[in-house]
């Protein structure tokens, strides 16, 4: 799990999921720059399209937990 801006090249991984707060109906910027590189415009307009309530509402540990699944899932 890396922050947006340390994730470097996507190329270099087998898989990215990228998720973000979302503050104001929009994600966080450092997110929006790298799906802007790296999806295609469907994908992009789907990011773009999401709006959510207003408020920090993460569980990290629920975060990590989802994550940890997710890279369990690719590598089995």
């Amino acid at each position: 799990m890396l922050p947006p801006e340390k994730a470097g090249a996507v190329e270099e991984y087998d898989a990215v999921v990228l998720g973000s707060a979302v503050y104001m109906g929009r994600w966080l910027k450092s997110a929006r720059e790298l799906a802007k590189k790296h999806l295609s415009f469907p994908n992009r307009a789907v990011v773009s399209a999401i709006r959510a309530l207003e408020g920090d509402f993460r569980n990290w540990a629920q975060i990590k937990d989802w994550a940890t699944n997710i890279a369990d899932a690719l590598l089995s």
